[in-house]
């Protein structure tokens, strides 16, 4: 297992986006890849929330390993971090007359049932570990849900695994992953 932070620069500096590092403060890579994070993106005060990570999650295999690897990193956190599980679904394409065959209530327990089957997996790990998560469902584009669900929720970092569920949608889609790097606005842990 390959635990990996893309980005072109070995440290960040704190600016105006992540309200827990004071400025000056900054992140490095440390021995391995990993991210090394200035003591005060680590424990939180009364001013400060916890650090959050956004793990999306689509039920393959790829994602259950990056939800271990992220379960195996808690103990390098004073505090465990608060994470968010995500699962995006692509929305059914509307066709002329959809509606008079299918319901919007039958749309949207398609569309419960779907992300509760991605999320499974997940939720099974981070519950048998007693990892505190909150759990968060989106239909839309995946790599723009993503992104969007990081800015709503405060993340400081995603967590995701490289690969879904099949080759072919990443051929017709394009990398889920890839597109995640290019639209993020703050550091993405890949893990194959």
């Amino acid at each position: 297992m390959v635990l990996v932070l893309v980005s072109t620069k070995t440290e960040w500096f704190a600016d105006d986006r992540n309200p827990r590092a004071g400025l000056g403060d900054r992140m490095t890579l440390g021995p391995g890849g990993t991210i090394v994070y200035p003591a005060s993106m680590t424990k939180s005060t009364p001013e400060q929330k916890l650090f959050k990570v956004l793990l999306p999650v689509d039920g393959s295999a790829c994602a259950i390993r990056a939800t271990q690897k992220l379960l195996d990193t808690l103990v390098w956190y004073k505090e465990h971090p608060q994470i968010d599980l995500l699962a995006v679904h692509l929305p059914v394409p509307r066709l002329r007359g959809m509606s008079t065959v299918v319901s919007k209530e039958m749309l949207d327990r398609y569309y419960a049932e779907e992300s509760e089957e991605m999320l499974a997996p997940s939720r099974k790990l981070l519950e048998s570990s007693s990892a505190k998560y909150t759990a968060h469902t989106v239909v839309g584009p995946i790599a723009e849900g993503i992104i969007e669900q990081a800015k709503q929720s405060g993340s400081d970092v995603i967590y995701m695994g490289t690969r879904g569920m099949t080759a072919l949608a990443n051929m017709v889609l394009g990398s889920v992953a890839t597109r995640v790097l290019h639209l993020a606005h703050i550091p993405v842990v890949l893990i194959h």
